[in-house]
């Protein structure tokens, strides 16, 4: 439906001769940089500038531009464009916005989306661990996000021992820590762990992206090798 609801006012916008900049999930985020995504979209070939502009949530007056760039339109497709923000603060929450302007009108008119959030890294979990000498499978976590969990990103990757191939690459759909335990949210279920046991619950029809709250808990399966794993929260 949101994407619906985008594409319908890009029509409206579009037919009234201007570019528009649609917001994108944050990608790579760390505890002082992330990168912003956006689509562009214009209804006059040529070129558009575009840029991100971010701050404080609420105090746009005072937000920050990244770099202005220029993306080609050709074609009433998405055009995808990027930025990486850095020098930011660790585990803090920001405003965002995409904002374009198409070089052929005169002038330019700027058209900028509505307030997005992200934040910079302030959850994590790193590292790997082998489930045991009878599967001798080793998982690799890479799951980090913003202090409340905003915009997830990595990966979990197990790999059976002595085939030196992914048996599993699972993209993070959402992180939540607290203390020693989170609960990280994949395609597959929620990878509930803790420094040394994992325990995988089934979705049940539960959205990937909305991750339960962390909880202690003894069964599931031990990590006794390798390891442990690394929690971060603020």
């Amino acid at each position: 439906m949101k994407r619906l609801v985008v594409a319908l006012m890009s029509l409206g916008l579009l037919a009234s001769g201007c570019a528009l900049g649609e917001p994108l999930p944050p990608t790579d985020v760390t505890p002082a940089t992330i990168r912003l995504n956006a689509n562009v979209y214009s209804s006059i070939d040529g070129p558009t500038e575009y840029w991100f502009r971010y701050g404080e949530p609420g105090n746009r007056a005072n937000w920050s531009d990244s770099l202005h760039q220029t993306v080609e339109i050709s074609g009433r497709d998405a055009h995808p464009v990027t930025a990486v923000l850095a020098g930011l603060e660790h585990s803090h929450r920001y405003g965002w916005q995409v904002c374009t302007a198409d070089q052929e009108e005169d002038p330019p008119r700027v058209v900028c989306s509505k307030e997005q959030r992200f934040g910079t890294q302030g959850d994590s979990v790193t590292g790997g661990a082998t489930d045991s000498q009878v599967t001798q499978r080793t998982w690799s976590f890479d799951a980090r996000g913003g202090p409340d969990g905003e915009n997830p990103t990595g990966f979990l990757v197990g790999i059976y021992l002595g085939q030196g191939v992914p048996t599993k690459i699972l993209a993070v759909r959402c992180l939540r820590v607290s203390g020693g335990d989170a609960s990280i949210g994949t395609d597959e279920g929620f990878y509930r762990v803790t420094t040394n046991r994992m325990r995988i619950d089934p979705l049940e029809g539960s959205d990937p992206s909305e991750c339960p709250q962390p909880i202690a808990f003894t069964d599931g399966i031990p990590l006794p090798f390798g390891g442990p794993l690394v929690f971060d929260a603020p």
